[in-house]
């Protein structure tokens, strides 16, 4: 089922990111800005965060590419794609402070690109740990499966054997 469409689900799973992004990123707008929360002193337009959202989707879907974090789900554990997350957020949230240091936007909100990055980290480690468990789910239902079928015997196929049964 999913190993016949991966390239659909991958893509899927790229629009699911940067759908993420962008509500965490307006979360972390509305949180700091609207919701009355935090005292702000807001001295930029909303439009403004808009176009810098423009900026910030496509930054950290090639960010999350660069950090392996399309790779497999079966050949990755959930410490090292939470770990890769991490990574990738704190580049790009990095990163959007060097930029608008060098635009000279002194004025742009660094509490919002905090709280950007722990609920853009949360959100990300939710949704992929809810895909983690449906593949799951579909594995066990027998859907998805990868069928083997090793001919002879020799030391690379004796060592093939033993990671399989490591990683079933």
């Amino acid at each position: 089922m999913i190993k016949d469409n991966q390239r659909i689900f991958n893509r899927i799973h790229i629009i699911l990111d940067g759908l993420i992004i962008a509500g965490s990123y307006w979360f972390a707008w509305w949180l700091k800005f609207k919701s009355g929360f935090i005292d702000y002193n807001m001295s930029l337009p909303t439009s403004y965060f808009r176009r810098v959202m423009y900026f910030v989707v496509p930054s950290y879907l090639l960010l999350y590419y660069f950090c392996n974090l399309y790779n497999s789900k079966r050949a990755s554990g959930r410490k090292r794609e939470l770990y890769n997350i991490i990574k990738a957020n704190t580049i790009g949230s990095l990163g959007l402070i060097v930029a608008m240091y060098m635009m000279g936007q002194t004025h742009f909100s660094r509490e919002m690109i905090f709280i950007f990055w722990c609920a853009n980290i949360f959100f990300e480690t939710l949704i992929r740990n809810i895909i983690r468990y449906l593949l799951r789910f579909f594995r066990k239902k027998g859907y998805n499966l990868k069928y083997v079928l090793l001919v002879g015997y020799s030391k690379s196929a004796e060592s093939y054997i033993n990671k399989i049964r490591l990683n079933p």
